[in-house]
């Protein structure tokens, strides 16, 4: 009897990681809890499909690629299923939430990956860092990571998974926010479209090489950096009043961990705060 992979969860994950496997010559069949269009996507990609808990195809391994906030109850509806593995993609939750469902190897495989929300966008792994915690035989997790063709990284055991969570949103999620306000300042102030998103990215990507060469303090740059309240004064009063708040947002959020470096002088600190209590 062929192995067959239960992806539980048609959303952007799901679908990638189901057409991954099938891709791999793997017998996969692509679960929702209700039918909608994602069917015809599966059809059309060449995958099975289900809609209920318990059909007639049996599985080996099941991998839940669901919301954070919906996975316990995905998990409490297949906790009948008997399976050699079981998986989820989450980066809030470990191995341990899976153990409902009776399997060899519990597993956490968490894609470090921006999986965006373009819907007709099917992602390559390739090379894409996914961490790794499993209770039982790591074998069947690994053999998923090496099908997505990407590099398990092992999840510390001690490491708390919200905290790293929180981290790994601000690295993609916070950065993608800003790096929306600086296009929404630069485009607003008349610079040309075409040419705006090339600049703010060609600038983005050096400044993340240089964080990673470099380290955060010797890395940033700019006038709260360097204290320069002038030069800071004159960016708030060009903003119109949302943009200045939004602006400011990201200011204040910096500041401290700034000052905590030792960027400023005593004077300087007394400025800045001055300056962005003010425009409060």
């Amino acid at each position: 009897m062929t192995a067959k992979i239960f992806v539980i969860g048609p959303g952007r994950v799901g679908k990638t990681l189901a057409r991954i496997h099938a891709q791999a010559g793997q017998d996969v069949i692509l679960c929702g809890r209700r039918p909608g269009a994602w069917q015809a996507w599966a059809r059309k990609n060449g995958l099975a499909t289900q809609t209920a808990v318990g059909g007639t195809e049996k599985p080996s391994g099941l991998l839940f690629c669901v919301q954070d906030d919906v996975l316990a109850d995905a998990i409490s509806a297949w906790q009948g299923a008997s399976v050699s593995w079981a998986a989820h993609v989450s980066g809030l939750f470990g191995p341990e939430i899976l153990k409902k469902i009776p399997a060899k190897t519990h597993a956490a495989l968490h894609p470090v990956f921006p999986f965006a929300r373009a819907p007709s966008k099917i992602h390559s792994l390739k090379d894409v860092l996914v961490s790794l915690e499993v209770l039982g035989s790591a074998a069947p997790a690994k053999r998923c990571v090496k099908t997505w063709g990407a590099k398990w990284l092992s999840f510390p055991p001690s490491c708390d998974r919200a905290r790293y969570h929180a981290a790994l949103c601000l690295a993609s999620n916070q950065v993608m926010g800003v790096l929306g306000l600086a296009e929404e300042l630069l485009l607003g102030g008349s610079f040309p479209a075409a040419a705006g998103k090339p600049l703010l990215q060609s600038l983005a990507n050096h400044a993340l090489h240089q964080w990673g060469e470099l380290g955060f303090h010797d890395a940033i740059t700019g006038p709260l950096a360097r204290g320069d309240s002038a030069a800071l004064e004159r960016q708030l009063k060009a903003l119109k009043t949302k943009e200045r708040q939004s602006y400011l947002a990201q200011l204040r959020a910096l500041y401290p961990v700034l000052e905590s470096g030792g960027h400023y002088s005593v004077a300087q600190k007394k400025i800045l705060k001055q300056l962005l209590e003010m425009n409060s």
